[in-house]
């Protein structure tokens, strides 16, 4: 009985729990999609340089492959709760029969999809609920190459589960230090002019925002350390729905 009772305690001490995850799916991105992707990437890595952030996108491969209906980008999670790789749906990448006029004003799709798995997979953020800059009876008017668009309110995060809102690229820095947590929520249009000129458009005549002392906080350590200062949510093995947008 004492042989048998080590024996199991041999044989179970010999076991070992392995995470396993799945591979990273066949790149169906076209060349064309590929240079894209692959321009961005290199963009949003020396822009998060200059904010003093060191990350390493190489290290976290992009590949263009189907999700599940209604999914448009997923950052799958690895070993230790770390992101390993990010897909992005082949719809964000459709040929757009009508080009919008206001086109110029935003993000392509699949920019703003990027830095949301971005946000997963490297920031380790969760979604959250979506919040809003707005003023009640107003509108902002965003100009940019000649084309201008109006909106009513203005997303202060790219973290929710879901977003009907485009990306301004006015705001693309103020995302992006949101995004490794060197800037909090647009509070007023003063933060605004922090990053891009806006106008606020009220009963057709056009006003500049007051002027305040509302400043955007910067994070209390280097941008460097920011992945460690975030905490993680997820335990042992994580959801892997977490990571869809």
């Amino acid at each position: 009985m004492k042989f048998l009772f080590l024996l199991i305690l041999l044989i179970g001490c010999g076991k070992k729990t392995v995470y396993t995850y799945p591979p990273v799916p066949e790149n169906q991105a076209s060349a064309l999609v590929k240079s894209d992707i692959n321009e961005e990437l290199e963009k949003i890595q020396a822009e998060f340089k200059e904010m003093n952030v060191l990350i390493n996108l190489k290290a976290l491969p992009v590949v263009v492959a189907p999700l599940p209906f209604g999914v448009v980008g997923r950052c799958q999670y690895g070993e230790k709760d770390h992101g390993v790789y990010i897909i992005l749906s082949p719809n964000l990448f459709l040929d757009e029969v009508m080009m919008p006029l206001d086109a110029p004003v935003f993000e392509k799709d699949f920019v703003r999809v990027l830095l949301h798995e971005i946000g997963h997979c490297y920031f380790r953020r969760k979604h959250e609920e979506p919040k809003f800059l707005e003023l009640p009876g107003q509108s902002f008017e965003l100009q940019n190459e000649n084309s201008f668009a109006l909106l009513d309110k203005i997303p202060t995060s790219l973290m929710p589960a879901e977003s009907a809102y485009r990306m301004p690229k006015a705001l693309r820095k103020y995302y992006m230090a949101e995004l490794a947590g060197k800037a909090r929520h647009l509070t007023s249009p003063s933060v605004l002019g922090m990053y891009a000129e806006f106008k606020v458009v009220d009963n057709k005549m056009v006003v500049n925002p007051p002027a305040t002392s509302d400043t955007v906080e910067p994070a209390e350590k280097d941008g460097s350390e920011i992945p460690e200062l975030l905490e993680c949510t997820w335990a042992q093995n994580p959801p892997q729905e977490l990571g869809n947008f």
